[in-house]
């Protein structure tokens, strides 16, 4: 069994309603993803403002440590209860994720390059390759949450932060992997983008 956590406690003030709760497959998109890591062997875990949000999609929900404090807060979260769980890494994912062209199985396919380069090397975060800064979705080591609480403390309450940490630091390392294809999952902050995606990648009915 191996962790995964959704970060879906943001407050999707752009998109003006719940990102989450977008239907995909004819289910809220947060458990589409949910349902898709489950089949992989992943036990998957919200990370939301309380641990009463998604009760009712019959979702696992842990709360932000800091509620309304961006994806930092739930990262600190998710590592949290992933050490105190026994767990040295997690997969840590936005709740927002869109595969290419609605190929939802080609989708995972990169986790099992993230895996593989994970086990080969010794790094603490595994995440794209990417021209653009991006965090999400990647492989963390959960010894990371003392640096992230650290970081907190200090006022620097970024991912970009916590990366030029672990940059920094001797003792760890960020290793990056290629998306295998062209096309990388997309993420939406507004329903244009959402639509956009629609229009371009997916098939019809994928999303309703």
């Amino acid at each position: 069994m191996k962790l995964a956590y959704l970060l879906a406690g943001g407050m999707s003030r752009r998109f003006g309603s719940n990102k989450a709760r977008v239907l995909v497959r004819g289910k809220p998109l947060v458990v589409t993803l949910a349902d898709d890591l489950n089949r992989l062997d992943w036990q998957v875990s919200i990370v939301a403002q309380t641990t009463e949000d998604y009760r009712d999609l019959g979702l696992p929900v842990i709360a932000d440590l800091h509620r309304d404090s961006g994806p930092m807060a739930g990262i600190m979260a998710a590592l949290s209860n992933c050490q105190s769980r026994g767990f040295e890494s997690c997969l840590i994912a936005n709740c927002d994720l869109i595969p290419p062209k609605g190929d939802w199985p080609r989708c995972w396919a990169w986790l099992d390059a993230m895996e593989t380069l994970w086990s080969s090397s010794s790094s603490s975060i595994v995440v794209f390759e990417s021209i653009d800064f991006m965090p999400l979705p990647g492989l963390y080591a959960s010894g990371l949450c003392e640096l992230a609480a650290k970081l907190w403390d200090s006022g620097k309450r970024s991912l970009r932060e916590l990366h030029q940490a672990v940059q920094a630091s001797e003792q760890r390392a960020i290793a990056k992997v290629s998306w295998p294809g062209n096309d990388m999952p997309r993420t939406f902050n507004t329903p244009e983008e959402l639509s956009a995606i629609v229009a371009d990648d997916l098939n019809s009915g994928s999303i309703s």
